[in-house]
């Protein structure tokens, strides 16, 4: 075992329980010389003392990890050489403790302080000049010191599920960057970010940024990105950039296109995109669909708050490779229809809701949706019937309403993989 970062997945770590069998696990694997040395502080669990501070330490891959509170003097029991530093459990961490600990750990690669409850990263993380990872999800972070533009050799940047609004100008000195990860895809929070991105040429994840025009000129000059999303999407020249941005990404794998509120834009993808397969996208857009059902590689669609004038289940029943398709408030139509035998030949899960116009879902034919195995169906108060030919999928394991009508949820009783979540 020559590292123990090559069992880790840190987007993973999180469970500290979980952390301490893998590491008793790897304890056993090791030669002596390369043992993990587990240092306990004399605080005391039960009584509502302190948690048991937990601090583990392996030579071999220059690894430590930290369960609960740390005073001034641990980081001094810190070997030098560390390169990664994992935080868990969410504990306080006082300002002058961590200035001390980073003057003891200058060749740390990967800095993990997520769900710590910090308020200022101090000027001196600018100091990590090796850093390649730093996490700082879920932090109370506001604002990111300038000197982090230092980090010349960083490659993962994560501040989702922070404060953090805005990233200042100067950070496009981060040529190394491959992952920017401003905030939660889902959601519709985006950062705006001042820094000239067309500089960072390696990059392949940019989640959840704001697209001024700077952002929209940008992304023309990155063509490894491998996964893109963009919010407060507007029409005119920043929807005509980003369409020729993405048309250009031959290897993007995940878009996510949130529209400003109330605003109708025209985005024009002609290219094929043949390895995207998460496509998801809010908002209005004009002629959506057309260019959607030429996506053949899609395996996970979300479209919500789209009021597509079309139906979106006829239109998308075509996609072959289709396993998830999430339809949240995107139609304003009154009746839909899978009515081709080969429809959705691979879908799994299918979850319609808020469709407030919804009167008729007038059949799904037999053959179609041959995979299926859940179905989510809410909020639609004006569908009175379940979808006709149901009952004849091969797989089905649910049928889930919540907010149904009465006579929705009555016929829905007949069938036997109904569930209700009211």
């Amino acid at each position: 075992m020559g590292s123990l970062l090559s069992t880790i997945n840190l987007e993973k770590l999180g469970n500290w329980n979980e952390v301490l069998h893998m590491l008793e696990e790897a304890n056993e694997c090791l030669p002596q010389s390369n043992l993990i040395k587990k240092v306990l502080t004399a605080d005391l669990v039960m009584g509502g003392r302190r948690p048991l501070q937990q601090v583990w330490l392996l030579k071999a891959s220059h690894f430590v990890a930290i369960h609960g509170e740390i005073d001034n003097g641990t980081p001094n029991s810190f070997p030098r050489e560390i390169h990664s530093l994992h935080f868990f459990g969410g504990r306080p961490l006082q300002t002058a403790i961590l200035l001390n600990l980073l003057s003891k750990v200058k060749l740390l690669h990967v800095l993990d302080l997520r769900i710590v409850p910090i308020d200022i990263l101090p000027d001196e993380i600018g100091n990590l000049v090796e850093l390649r990872y730093l996490d700082l999800r879920n932090t109370r972070l506001h604002e990111l010191p300038l000197s982090l533009q230092n980090l010349c050799e960083l490659q993962t940047l994560d501040v989702r599920n922070t404060p953090i609004r805005a990233l200042p100008s100067g950070f496009d000195s981060l040529k190394m960057l491959k992952h920017l990860l401003l905030a939660d895809s889902y959601g519709n929070r985006v950062v705006k970010l001042d820094a000239e991105i067309m500089f960072l040429k390696d990059l392949q994840t940019l989640a959840s940024v704001k697209l001024t025009h700077n952002v929209a000129l940008g992304l023309n000059h990155l063509p490894k990105l491998l996964k893109l999303s963009v919010g407060e999407v507007e029409g005119g020249k920043n929807s005509l950039c980003l369409s020729e941005s993405i048309n250009q990404m031959k290897d993007l794998n995940s878009l996510t296109i949130k529209c400003a509120w109330r605003k109708e834009i025209q985005i024009k993808i002609l290219n094929p995109l043949d390895n995207l397969e998460k496509l998801r996208v809010g908002g209005w857009i004009r002629d959506l669909l057309m260019w959607i059902s030429r996506l053949r590689s899609l395996k996970y669609l979300h479209l919500w708050d789209c009021m597509l004038s079309q139906d979106p289940i006829s239109n998308l029943q075509h996609l072959p490779n289709l396993v998830v398709l999430s339809l949240s408030k995107a139609f304003k139509g009154k009746q839909i229809c899978c009515d081709d035998v080969a429809g959705f030949p691979k879908l799994k899960r299918l979850s319609i809701s808020r469709f407030e116009e919804l009167a008729e879902w007038t059949k799904t034919e037999k053959g179609a949706m041959e995979k299926l195995q859940v179905i989510t169906i809410g909020w639609c108060r004006k569908l009175k019937l379940p979808p006709k030919g149901l009952e004849s999928l091969k797989d089905p394991e649910t049928l889930q309403i919540t907010s149904m009508s009465p006579e929705f949820a009555e016929e829905a009783k007949a069938i036997s993989l109904f569930r209700d979540r009211n």
